[in-house]
Order: C-alpha cells, then sequence, then structure tokens
C-alpha cells in the first residue's frame, strides 16, 4: 500500500515550499508504480501528468541524487529520490514552464532539502499508523518542533561527515502574552506571521525553520558562524515588531525579539540537547537583561 499523507498537511507543505522557490508545480510520487510511469501521491500547481515519464527517465539516470532535464513539452524538470516507508521508490520533482531557465547546482541542493523534509514526513505518518498531524504548525506552515528535530538530526550527521560548522538560533518574542491578553490571540497570530517573514527572507534553501512552540522559534543555519548569526540577530533586533493597527497608541509598544545563538563547531561531535541547552541559556539571559537582545553561548565542552 502506498504511503498517503493527510491531505491538508502534505497541501500545507508542498504549496508553501513552491511559493518559497518559483515554479508551476510540485509533486511527491511512487516512482516504481507501473513501468516509465510513476503515481502521483500529492501535487500542487499544474503539469504533472505530463513530466510523470521525464521523472522517471531522470530517477533511472542519476538513481541517488538529484538531477534535471526537459520534458517531451519542454518544462524543466528536477526530480530527487525520496524513501518511502513501504520499501518503495519514490521521487520529489519541481517543474516549471516550457518558457523558464534550466535548473542549476543551487536548485540541487533545494530540492534534495525538501526531499528529506517529505521523507521525514512519510516516515512519521507510517510509525503513527496515519496520524501525521502535529508535524507542520497550522498557523505559520512552518515544521514543528518535533520534524525540526528530526530534522536538524540529519543536519548534524552531514556536518559530522564533512567537518563543518553550523548555527542554530532560538528566537522568542518579547511581550507576546501582554499583546494577546490586550487584543487577543488574532492580533498575537499578526505578530507570529511578521516574524515568520522575517525569518523565510533570511534563510536559504538548505536551511532549517520551525516553530518550536508558542512565541518560539527556531533556525539551524547550515555553514554559517556566531558572528554572521549575530549580525542577522542585530538587524532583528533595530527593526521592532508592529502590533496590529487596532492597537491603541502608548498603550502597547513594538514588540522586540530576543535571540539565543549557539554554534557547533567542526568536529565537536556535541549532541542536539547539548546545542539546545546552550541557546536556551544565552536568549534566558537575554530575557534577564530585559530582552531585545542576542547573546552568543559559550562554546560546548571538548
Amino acid at each position: 500500500m502506498q504511503p498517503q499523507l493527510p491531505p491538508t498537511l502534505i497541501t500545507r507543505v508542498l504549496g508553501e515550499l513552491l511559493v518559497a522557490i518559483g515554479g508551476e508545480g510540485i509533486a511527491v510520487i511512487r516512482s516504481d508504480a507501473s513501468p516509465a510511469q510513476g503515481e502521483i501521491i500529492s501535487t500542487v500547481g499544474g503539469g504533472a501528468p505530463a513530466i510523470l515519464r521525464t521523472i522517471d527517465a531522470l530517477l533511472n539516470q542519476t538513481p541517488c541524487t538529484a538531477s534535471h532535464g526537459r520534458g517531451l513539452d519542454q518544462r524543466p524538470v528536477l526530480a530527487s529520490p525520496v524513501e518511502l516507508p513501504t520499501d518503495g521508490r519514490g521521487a520529489v520533482a519541481l517543474w516549471r514552464t516550457p518558457d523558464s531557465p534550466p535548473w542549476d547546482e543551487r536548485d540541487h541542493a533545494l530540492v534534495a532539502a525538501i526531499a528529506a523534509i517529505v521523507r521525514v514526513l512519510l516516515e512519521h505518518q507510517a510509525r503513527a499508523g496515519g496520524g501525521a498531524e502535529g508535524l507542520i504548525d497550522p498557523l505559520t506552515g512552518l515544521p514543528s518542533r518535533g520534524l525540526f528535530l528530526a530534522e536538524l538530526g540529519r543536519h548534524l550527521e552531514r556536518l559530522d561527515r564533512d567537518d563543518s560548522t553550523g548555527t542554530l538560533m532560538l528566537v522568542d518574542i518579547d511581550g507576546l502574552k501582554r499583546l494577546n491578553d490586550a487584543l487577543g490571540r488574532q492580533a498575537g497570530d499578526e505578530v507570529l506571521l511578521q516574524v515568520v517573514g522575517r525569518m523565510r527572507a533570511m534563510v536559504r534553501p538548505t536551511d532549517l525553520v520551525a516553530r518550536m512552540g508558542g512565541d518560539e522559534f527556531a533556525l539551524w543555519l547550515s555553514g554559517m558562524d556566531q558572528l554572521t548569526a549575530a549580525e542577522r540577530a542585530e538587524a532583528w533586533r533595530s527593526e521592532p515588531l508592529i502590533p496590529p493597527a487596532q492597537t491603541i497608541p502608548g498603550k502597547l509598544q513594538p514588540l522586540t525579539m530576543s535571540v539565543g545563538i549557539a554554534t557547533r563547531r567542526g568536529g565537536s561531535r556535541e549532541s542536539i540537547q547539548s546545542l539546545l541547552n546552550r541557546a536556551q541559556l544565552a536568549i534566558h539571559q537575554v530575557k534577564r537583561d530585559g530582552g531585545a537582545h542576542w547573546s552568543v553561548a559559550l562554546s560546548a565542552r571538548s
């Protein structure tokens, strides 16, 4: 039996990704469903049936890595293999309109990251016996804490293999409860979406962004050191969040963000929990000092 994600969940995930990358369509397919013809598990956008044979050809050409080409109708197609929980062969595919430029190597990294997210969703769905809700935050469309931590583990494994550096940023909104109490939860949701917009504007396809719960978010920045992360946090600090228009002047001040930064050095083999603990200690220090700032955590002990 092929894996089936809840339609609202997979549609939201694929829809968010399609908006972020730009293109005509995106799909998750089972590529060994029939000879030279995949079976669509879920798709957003148009044109999916026309590119199934192209996807199959690309996967046969490079079965272990992402590859791109043009379909018979000249659509640029990009496909990356993904493991299905049922031991079947699957893929995540992106495509553009026929008059669009071809995909490049940066796009290969993008579709590989998307395939990793889809794989985690499928694995969680299989373990839960069909229940994958809760992996994606319904308000922001971001991965939840559990999905973020699962995917972070994969990123750390790659960092250990490559002896590379990455940085975790925890972000907490200062005063969100005060705003919710004064104006209601809808006003607070508007501020949360402001934060998400800022984060999406700064991340790359290989980075991770998640809502950890309530007013706390997390970003994993592959290859980034603490100095660059601190520059990003400083830019956020200098641009307060604006409460909704119905805020009464003088009653509520613009909201700010507190940020904790923890860098994992290449070769450190630091655990996820240790990395999270250091970032949490850093953000707690910012909160004790009044918020609206950032702090870099002490390096992990060898």
